[in-house]
């Protein structure tokens, strides 16, 4: 089943990179992989453009930036995510 898209969104918006993003009415911003549009806390939904940089951002998610780090541990350790 494919994945639905906010209202007023398309999918000519880039969702193929992964990155830091504002989705709107957030304080800080949250993490999104790739094609996907779910943040790693699972608490916003956001399919625009994305930065992936400025891991050490005080505006970052905290809960987004332990899983970041979960999810790179386990990826340097050669186990799939």
């Amino acid at each position: 089943m494919p994945k639905r898209l906010p209202p007023g969104r398309s999918e000519a918006v880039s969702q193929e990179q992964q990155g830091w993003s504002f989705p709107a009415n957030s304080k800080k911003a949250h993490y999104f992989l790739a094609n996907e549009i779910r943040s790693l806390c699972m608490k916003w939904m956001y399919a625009g453009e994305r930065e992936d940089s400025k891991d050490d951002s005080l505006d970052n998610c905290k809960d987004c930036i332990k899983r970041l780090a979960a999810m790179r541990k386990k990826q340097a350790k050669g186990v799939k995510p």
